[in-house]
């Protein structure tokens, strides 16, 4: 699990700067809600990787796992879309917020897919439960 953490850090470092630049070059592109939308994938994809890690008792259920993951990641991330479409009015700052939210979606994902992917390699010898 360390090695995903650090590798996870680093990913978020990396958003964070490109924020910084982003927000020194044009700060219209940077709304508040940018820094909590990126403390939140930090927080929801190591949730997640700890989830899928507790396959490692059961092997066999990794797919329920990671779908469960999955899931629940899903579900949150609507029901924070959800609430700010809910709140503020202004389209801007709605078309901002959406654009920032699944733009850092998409890239904590491809990193969790390609951390689970290798995760998944492990698991692929195991037999199937009625086999065993």
């Amino acid at each position: 699990m360390k090695p995903f953490i650090k590798s996870l850090s680093l990913l978020t470092l990396l958003c964070a700067a490109v924020m910084v630049l982003l927000g020194l070059w044009q700060a219209e592109l940077i709304v508040p809600y940018s820094w909590y939308l990126l403390g939140y994938f930090f927080v929801i994809t190591l949730l997640t990787y700890y989830m899928v890690c507790q396959s490692n008792k059961e092997p066999l259920d990794f797919p329920n796992y990671t779908l469960g993951a999955t899931a629940i990641r899903l579900l949150i991330s609507a029901i924070i879309l959800g609430v700010f479409f809910w709140q503020v009015k202004d389209k801007a700052a709605r078309w901002h917020f959406t654009i920032t939210f699944f733009v850092i979606y998409f890239l904590f994902t491809a990193f969790e897919i390609k951390s689970l992917m290798a995760k998944l390699r492990q698991n692929s010898g195991k037999t199937d439960k009625k086999d065993a």
